[in-house]
């Protein structure tokens, strides 16, 4: 990932291995209809994988396949990682690689040695002079070993509002849908985010995901606000907010 603002619009909201969206197109009261919402589950042409994790102990596989019959893709790989409020400075790494026809391309996230431990990936289809292009045809999923456990989830796959090989970005941003501006490279993400979650049980539990897509990779960065609203067993509500600077993960109890 370039120096400089790239992604825009969005910040994404997840709970490990547990996703529901507001319905496609959908926009709430007061709010701007954002356009055409991805589709989480079809192939696209920008996948944003969560999670990575390569702590001591901790391996990260990256899977993407490429769906298209006959042409080849040429896909980007930025490595982000977070900032705090403090030291808001936010690294990354940019890898390329070139995947054939019906392939799946795996890779181990610490044979690339990303600048830290933890964050996450984005993934997209570029052209001989690594410019964004549509072409919606990718799918992925990652994949988390500790100490004889697993985590898998599939990647959120995003498509392209535009035509099949057609170059994104042309202001040298690449925008999810109609409220980042009024010629978007891709489907709006949603404004609001629904789950279940596991609660803290015996050690186990869900970790919340939150991350930013109008990250400056490389250099300094906002922070981030979010606002969380989560019902117990009992359904007692509570509600809080969380800030962040590029990414971070909350176990669930924290946010009681």
């Amino acid at each position: 990932m370039n120096q400089g603002r790239l992604f825009v619009w969005t910040t994404l909201a997840m709970l490990v291995l547990s996703l529901a969206l507001v319905p496609p197109g959908s926009a709430r009261e007061g709010e701007e209809d954002p356009g055409p919402v991805f589709h989480e589950m079809n192939p696209g042409s920008f996948l944003v994988f969560p999670l990575f994790d390569v702590r001591p102990g901790y391996a990260t596989q990256i899977r993407i396949t490429n769906l298209n019959r006959s042409a080849s893709a040429r896909v980007q790989f930025n490595f982000v990682c977070p900032g705090t409020r403090e030291d808001n400075y936010c690294d990354a790494l940019d890898r390329h690689e070139s995947l054939t026809p019906y392939e799946t391309f795996v890779l181990n996230v610490a044979d690339y040695n990303p600048p830290c431990e933890e964050g996450y990936v984005v993934a997209f289809v570029e052209n001989a002079h690594q410019e964004a292009i549509a072409f919606d045809y990718l799918i992925g999923s990652y994949h988390i070993a500790f100490e004889g456990s697993r985590e898998a989830a599939p990647a959120i796959a995003i498509q392209s509002l535009k035509e099949e090989g057609e170059v994104l970005g042309a202001d040298g941003e690449l925008q999810f849908g109609t409220v980042a501006g009024p010629d978007p490279d891709y489907k709006a993400m949603p404004s609001h985010l629904y789950t279940d979650f596991q609660a803290v049980q015996n050690g186990a539990g869900s970790d919340l995901i939150l991350l930013t897509l109008d990250t400056i990779a490389g250099g300094h960065n906002p922070v981030a606000s979010v606002d969380i609203k989560f019902w117990n067993e009992r359904e007692d509500p509570f509600s809080t907010s969380w800030q962040f600077v590029c990414w971070t993960r909350v176990p669930s109890f924290r946010a009681h």
